[in-house]
C-alpha cells in the first residue's frame, strides 16, 4: 500500500524505513554482541518480507529491502558501542516513530507493529541457541516487546 508512505514527508517517511535497521539492531545487540548470524538473519528475513508480508506491507519491505545490508552496517558504525549506550540510542530512536504512525490508517499502522514486532522475535531467535533452545536472550525477551513504540 504504497500510498500511506505518501501520506509521510521525505524525513518521516526515511525515518520509518529505518526502523527495521534500528530495531535489527536493538535486539541483535541487546545481549552486548551483534551476532554475525542475527545481522545475516535480519536481512534475509527482510528481503522475504517483500513477498510474504501482509499485502498491505509488501511495498514497504521492497523499500526497505533495498541495501539493507548496507544501511545495516552504517548503522551499526553510527552508533555507540557502549551496549547501555546503544540500548539508549536505539530505544529513543525508535520511540520517533509514534508520532509517524499516527499518521498512517488505523489498519495499516497495526500491520507495521505487528511486523516490527515479528522481526524483533525472528532477530532475536536467529543466533540459533542450542539445538534451537534457548535462541532468545534474556535482554532479547525484554527488548523484543518494543514497548517504546505507542500507538
Amino acid at each position: 500500500m504504497q500510498n500511506q508512505l505518501h501520506k509521510l514527508n521525505d524525513i518521516e517517511r526515511q525515518q520509518l524505513l529505518n526502523a527495521p535497521v534500528l530495531i535489527t539492531l536493538l535486539i541483535a545487540g541487546a545481549d552486548g554482541k551483534s551476532d554475525e548470524r542475527e545481522l545475516d538473519w535480519a536481512t534475509r528475513v527482510t528481503h522475504f518480507r517483500k513477498e510474504t508480508a501482509h499485502f498491505t506491507l509488501q511495498y514497504f519491505y521492497e523499500v526497505v529491502g533495498e541495501n539493507f545490508n548496507d544501511k545495516l552496517k552504517q548503522a551499526i558504525s553510527n552508533h555507540d558501542a557502549d551496549t547501555a549506550g546503544r540500548k539508549a540510542q536505539l530505544t529513543n530512536e525508535i520511540a520517533q516513530i509514534n508520532p509517524i504512525l499516527a499518521k498512517l490508517d488505523e489498519h495499516y499502522r497495526e500491520k507495521l507493529v505487528e511486523s516490527f514486532r515479528s522481526l524483533a522475535e525472528q532477530v532475536a531467535e536467529g543466533s540459533g541457541g542450542i539445538m534451537g533452545f534457548f535462541s532468545t536472550s534474556k535482554e532479547e525477551s525484554t527488548l523484543m516487546k518494543l514497548e517504546m513504540i505507542e500507538f
